[in-house]
């Protein structure tokens, strides 16, 4: 009888491992589809849609750099951008496209809940470029207000 109970306090306790864990699971999958990007990022100004096309106006000196994945870029970008996944984001990388870091970079990707953008100023900040733009909002924003996205081809 008493290596029965032995058991059985055993499985109960494995049935309540696994409860934990899948329970364990669920909440970070909750916590990553509620997750934001910073309102801020040391080293850049945010800016917005309008923002964005005031600057674009302004400044032929200006780097646009969308900082998604390649496959993202090639399904629409907004007119003018340069693709450099953050992925992909390096000091000679970042030399290539501007090689006086006072030239002004925007850094944008998806949205709020894409990471790529956010990714890709720090590592600017890091390599000492000091102008640097970030549109925090992204492709999300853009498109929502109407604004015009370049497809590959066009």
């Amino acid at each position: 009888m008493r290596r029965y109970k032995g058991a059985l306090e055993a499985s109960i306790m494995k049935r309540n491992l696994i409860v934990l864990t899948v329970l364990s699971f669920i909440s970070l999958a909750s916590l990553a589809e509620n997750w934001e990007v910073p309102i801020v990022l040391d080293g850049a100004t945010p800016i917005t849609a309008e923002e964005l096309v005031d600057l674009i106006d302004q400044m032929d000196n200006l780097v646009l750099i969308d900082a998604r994945q390649t496959e993202q870029f090639k399904q629409g970008t907004i007119k003018g951008s340069i693709s450099l996944p953050n992925t992909k984001t390096s000091p000679g990388a970042l030399s290539n496209l501007a090689p006086d870091k006072l030239t002004p970079l925007v850094f944008y990707c998806d949205g709020l809940s894409c990471p790529h953008s956010m990714k890709s100023v720090k590592k600017a900040v890091s390599y000492g470029y000091v102008n640097i733009f970030w549109f925090r909002g992204g492709i999300a924003e853009w498109t929502e207000k109407g604004l015009p996205i370049k497809h590959k081809g066009k």
